[in-house]
């Protein structure tokens, strides 16, 4: 089984900002990268990740992601 690295976009990106990373890392991770666009609080995108999310992963943000 292999870890899950979850990758969060910044504020008003999305997948396309992790293009690089989701190919360097497609072989040695199931990758996720939440879709945030429609959440209208902080509070609501965290809990969207975690409701997706496995119970244990890495992380990685970058800008309001991070």
């Amino acid at each position: 089984m292999k870890p899950t690295l979850v990758l969060i976009p910044g504020l008003l990106c999305d997948s396309l900002v992790w293009k690089h990373q989701l190919a360097a890392f497609a072989s040695t991770h199931e990758l996720l990268v939440p879709e945030l666009s429609d959440f209208t609080s902080l509070e609501a995108m965290a809990t969207a990740v975690l409701a997706a999310a496995p119970e244990s992963f890495a992380l990685a943000g970058h800008s309001l992601g991070g």
